[in-house]
């Protein structure tokens, strides 16, 4: 709970088991329910990021220059909406939907385990688990509305239009959002058994898992054909452009009854033929089988103690698929598009693993590994290796290091799935859309992005090379200081549609060759009106970038002391930072520092942390114990990359009281200064970086355990 009041979550768990002669098996059920947190129940959203839309509002554009005038609403229009009329912005009828914003969704779980084992013999043992959870979430969206143009159909100077907003209220159609169904079960199970061989043991293990999920996500949205119905009901119309924004209509019906009919309230009867919900459908499955062998095998009578091994081999099978519903396939829903993949997947690996103790103060470990893999895409295999090390220098400092391979496929929906949607760009290619000093002037176009799959991908690869040192003065204080470098190539990713229109603008301006493959790729993809120039539909795909360097220290610190009187203190302190940070998109474009990401996606370069604690044993089973864990995000900058923001600070503290062997109790406050959202200058909603703070103030959470 926050202070507020809001977000309240509960949770209640049952556990209970029974062990018997050659095996034991435990079951429990888990309940968890959580409150819809909504923007209206944050002050920082009431006092920084107020989210104001327009209910009703209505410019008339006339002949010759189109500049808008405002229309006079209908009488008593705003209050039936709940809005209030906004005179800064011509009069239209605006409303705060913070109310109808979900920050956290609302949902239910439960969760059930089962887990049981059973000793076959005094050499071979079984175990088996089995979990299901079935959960709901739903969160809530602002008002259904359509904005668009309405012009009639005289010539010339006759010639005039609406540019309209309207906005539905929860009280003409339902909340909008979005609920999601889950139904996983997993079960995994093994049979492992030992064995000697010369002096050594060894074990075997044969396992096997299998995890289903299923899914039902509804959300409720505008119908195409239903919202142009009640627009106009049985006058005549055209689509200009076959847009869902742009019509025409006869003289007679545009000055007489347009207005009247779209700002008429929604009757009951009209409601399902307006809006309705949208279903999609995923599914997956998997299914892996794995034997695991391992023990000891000689010193050679060289090394200081015999090696050690484990050998590993996998076979795996994966399956997805999501099915919109009809609707969405024929592109019946307003200013949704669709989502569907279908595909599946097999998997062979084998892998293994020695290590080496050459000396007591030097060991080395070494390891390889073979996958191969069988769907729609072009990659077969693939084999990664490493070797790793640790050195004793002194009895205090020891140093370690590592190199290895990486390998990734790409994932299922990027070889099998498809997506339409809408997004918004800006077209830096219109010469148009520039001042005198060379600023980009105009808003942004409304564009359809059409997202394909691409089974030619290649895998990413790449090498990750580590280096530390680690200082043991004593018992009671180590510090470790490790630096990395990961250099990956073939990075599989999305295009995005604006980055599209900023390559074709560098093949216009010549930053690019305009005959080179890559121009000929992006002019291909880019589809503009013939008549307008402006850009209707982009098709964007998954590629793989050129290059990734990744390359930082991480320092960790670790002290404690213990008497007999106060109990133990524990502490730990953490900094890790970027030192490099240098994605290359495409081969022959600059190099992008992404130390502190990107403007529009800013990340810190640094991060740190500080815990420090105390347990303390009481008589009997009773004990006591507290927390304090803190964190700090290094500068970020704002959302232009014009300068740099304040390092964020968060504290969270916990504290456990065991009253008895059988009862517990708990309780966290988080963010216990109750530090609020930096705001990043970024003008567009909710003003913060929403990846890298919360807006929730400060939380409790209290727990009790009982073992019965």
């Amino acid at each position: 709970m926050t202070d507020e009041g809001t977000s309240k979550f509960t949770r209640a768990s049952l556990m209970s088991g029974k062990a018997f002669d050659r095996g034991a098996i435990m079951a429990g059920v888990d309940l968890m329910r959580s409150e819809a947190t909504m923007a209206s129940d944050l002050d920082f959203y009431k006092e920084n990021a107020p989210y104001n839309i327009t209910m009703a509002h209505a410019d008339r554009l006339q002949f010759p220059d189109y500049q808008p005038v405002p229309v006079e609403l209908p009488d008593g229009l705003c209050d039936r909406l709940d809005g209030m009329p906004n005179a800064e912005l011509d009069g239209r009828c605006m409303r705060d939907s913070l109310d109808t914003i979900s920050i956290f969704p609302k949902s239910e779980q439960v969760s059930l385990y089962i887990n049981g084992r059973y000793d076959i013999t005094d050499d071979i043992e079984a175990s088996a688990t089995i979990i299901g959870t079935d959960s709901t979430i739903t969160s809530s969206a602002p008002f259904s509305g359509w904005r668009g143009t309405v012009i009639n159909d005289l010539p010339g100077e006759l010639n005039e239009g609406y540019s309209i907003a309207r906005t539905f209220s929860h009280d003409e159609l339902e909340p909008g959002g979005t609920s999601v169904e889950q139904t996983s079960w997993t079960f995994s199970g093994n049979i492992k058994g030992y064995f000697n061989v010369a002096d050594s043991q060894w074990i075997w293990n044969f396992d096997y898992s299998k995890a289903k999920y299923e899914s039902t996500q509804r959300s409720y949205i505008l119908k195409k054909e239903g919202l142009v119905n009640w627009l106009f009901g049985d006058e005549d119309y055209i689509a200009l452009n076959d847009s869902d924004d742009f019509f025409q209509v006869g003289n007679d019906f545009y000055q007489n009854g347009l207005l009247d009919n779209i700002f008429r309230p929604v009757s009951a009867s009209e409601k399902d033929d307006l809006a309705g919900w949208q279903n999609v459908q995923g599914n997956s499955e998997a299914d892996t089988f794995g034997f695991t062998l391992s023990g000891e095998l000689t010193d050679f009578d060289v090394l200081y103690n015999p090696i050690s091994f484990a050998l590993r081999t996998e076979m795996s099978s994966q399956y997805t698929e999501i099915i919109p519903d009809e609707r969405t396939l024929n592109g019946g829903w307003l200013n949704i598009g669709s989502l569907s993949s279908k595909g599946e997947r097999d998997r062979k690996a084998i892998a293994v693993e020695f290590e080496i103790p050459v000396t007591e103060k030097f060991d080395v470990a070494l390891a390889t590994r073979f996958d191969n893999y069988s769907d729609a895409s072009s990659i077969s295999g693939a084999q990664t290796s490493q070797i790793r090390f640790s050195y004793k220098l002194l009895d205090e400092v020891m140093v370690r290091g590592g190199w290895s391979q990486t390998f990734r496929a790409p994932d299922m929906f990027n070889i099998y799935g498809e997506s339409q949607g809408f997004n918004g760009v800006f077209d830096v290619t219109n010469e148009n859309c520039y001042d005198q000093d060379g600023n980009f002037v105009c808003g942004a176009t409304r564009i359809t992005v059409t997202r394909t799959s691409d089974s030619s991908l290649k895998e990413e690869s790449g090498t990750d090379t580590n280096f530390g040192i680690v200082w043991t003065p004593n018992t009671n204080f180590s510090l470790s200081a490790t630096v990395y470098e990961l250099d990956l190539e073939d990075l599989v990713s999305t295009e995005n549609a604006q980055d599209l229109v900023n390559r074709q603008y560098s093949c216009q301006n010549g930053t690019l060759d305009p005959s080179s493959p890559t121009c000929q790729d992006v002019n291909s993809r880019i589809t503009r009106d013939s008549i307008n120039g402006e850009i209707t539909d982009i098709n964007v795909r998954p590629v793989n970038q050129q290059s990734m360097l990744q390359r930082g220290f991480d320092l960790i610190a670790d002290y404690n002391y213990e008497t007999d009187q106060m109990g133990l203190f524990y502490s730990r302190l953490t900094f890790s930072k970027y030192l490099a940070f240098d994605l290359e998109r495409f081969e022959g474009e600059d190099t992008v520092d992404l130390r502190y990401g990107e403007p529009g996606l800013s990340t810190p370069s640094g991060r740190a942390t500080f815990s420090l604690g105390w347990n303390k044993k009481l008589e009997g089973f009773q004990s006591v114990g507290m927390n304090l864990f803190v964190q700090r995000q290094g500068s970020t900058k704002n959302f232009r990359h014009t300068q740099y923001m304040e390092p964020y600070y968060v504290a969270n503290l916990t504290g456990n009281y065991q009253y008895s062997s059988r009862l517990g109790f708990g309780l966290s406050i988080n963010n216990v200064f109750a530090a609020e959202p930096q705001l990043n200058e970024s003008g567009v909603w909710p003003n913060y970086w929403a990846h890298l703070q919360s807006p929730v103030g400060r939380s409790f959470n209290l727990s009790a355990n009982y073992l019965f």
